[in-house]
């Protein structure tokens, strides 16, 4: 039976699937031009950098990038203005982008052309000397974690074992501060390697808050018991030998499998899509505060490491997304009305990313991982420290098991009840 269903639903998931998958391309492939414009800087710039002093040097070289940029921009350093004199006249910052629009008019054309043909001459550290300050401000911004990974564990540590050591300190917070002084200290704050942050950083954003994919479990779901209301074949499956408890299971087992398998291709193609930004692959072994995104997190893990969780906790809010539509189908009296219940429950976590809705709960409905992992998350239950990416994998799996119950005992009342039998006939 299990194979029917399978066979039977094949098609309509693959349809699904390849929709939102090419939904989900133009938009990454939308936000790759701009975010990943500087990649192949960022490669040639880090190739030749040793790690102990690579920090210092940026530092140096992004001071270096602005006093050229202010140098250009607006002391007009190496302009002749006409009477052999070079101009050295320091203007405001304010003039900066009327330089470059040409709409201030206290300057001269001259001044104008010399600036763009200037920025359009090769650069130090990017293609063109314009593009050299925001190339390493954009590198400021991707490596300050790499370069404070040292002092962000030194702080903390010594934070920590100031709080062990006041007597005011709560029981529960002295449980807390020991288990983060023991992660913290097993953190790697001196990687062998300078990798390449922007493209890993860039997908995983984009995997942690897609809700594309929640629409294809729209699709998928959405006839799941609906539509066979609608036929009447609820209605005949109780006289038959498999009975009405083993289908209404082993369609929501079904459909679970074929989640399954669209969120494991849709992840693999999300890492297909990153493959040309990994560089030579090191970056998955180096730890995970040199991601701007989790630089505040205590957890002594690796990048790659950190990808498995983002996949594993994903999976588990899709299952509970995937057992809920599930419910509904079940309640709704046609597939059409399931369809549009579960689009209006789909688009709320995309309401909620759009108005930067915070706190806890809207968190845990947008399934937003890096929320519970990117700092010191952590509770205790019955004197134990737990962090709170397990608490959450535990209630997401806990709610996939009660919709998929709830599921499963309102089938079992709703079709042994006249209105289930009278439904099933008029339709």
């Amino acid at each position: 039976m299990l194979w029917c269903i399978l066979r039977s639903c094949l098609f309509r998931s693959i349809f699904a699937f390849v929709l939102i998958f090419m939904i989900t391309f133009l938009y990454i492939y939308s936000g790759t031009q701009e975010e990943l414009k500087f990649f192949n800087q960022q490669e040639k710039y880090i190739s030749d950098k040793a790690p102990q002093d690579f920090f210092e040097q940026l530092k140096a070289d992004e001071d270096t990038a602005r006093t050229d940029f202010y140098d250009i921009h607006i002391n007009h350093k190496g302009l002749d203005d006409g009477s052999g004199n070079n101009n050295t006249d320091s203007d405001n910052e304010e003039d900066i982008i009327s330089i470059l629009s040409g709409g201030n008019k206290t300057y001269s054309d001259a001044a104008i052309l010399w600036v763009k043909l200037k920025e359009a001459e090769p650069g130090k550290y990017a293609a063109t000397m314009g593009e050299d300050f925001d190339f390493m401000s954009f590198m400021m911004s991707a490596y300050t974690p790499y370069g404070t990974l040292s002092d962000f564990t030194d702080e903390h540590i010594a934070a920590n074992e100031k709080m062990l050591k006041r007597t005011s300190t709560l029981d529960k917070d002295k449980i807390i501060c020991t288990y983060e002084l023991n992660l913290l200290k097993k953190i790697n704050v001196s990687p062998s390697i300078v990798p390449p942050v922007s493209g890993v950083e860039y997908f995983l954003k984009r995997f942690n808050g897609d809700y594309i994919f929640t629409f294809f479990l729209v699709l998928l779901c959405c006839g799941m018991f609906a539509a066979h209301r609608r036929s009447g074949y609820i209605n005949s499956i109780k006289t038959m030998k498999c009975g009405l408890k083993k289908f209404i299971v082993n369609q929501s087992f079904g459909h679970i499998i074929l989640f399954t398998a669209g969120y494991c291709i849709y992840s693999l193609l999300y890492f297909l899509l990153m493959l040309p930004y990994l560089g030579d692959f090191s970056v998955l072994g180096c730890p995970v505060q040199v991601l701007p995104q989790m630089q505040f997190s205590v957890y002594p893990i690796t990048v790659g490491k950190y990808m498995l969780i983002l996949f594993g906790i994903k999976y588990l809010y899709f299952l509970t997304v995937t057992c809920l539509f599930g419910l509904i189908s079940m309640l709704s009296p046609h597939d059409m009305v399931s369809l549009a219940v579960s689009g209006v429950v789909g688009i709320i976590p995309l309401i909620f990313s759009l108005t930067e809705a915070k706190g806890n709960f809207t968190e845990a409905v947008l399934g937003n991982v890096t929320s519970f992992i990117d700092r010191s998350d952590i509770s205790v239950f019955f004197g134990t420290a737990i962090p709170i990416a397990a608490v959450m994998s535990a209630v997401y799996l806990a709610a996939s098991a009660a919709f998929f119950l709830l599921t499963y005992i309102c089938g079992i009342i709703q079709f042994r009840t006249v209105r289930g039998r009278s439904v099933s006939t008029v339709a």
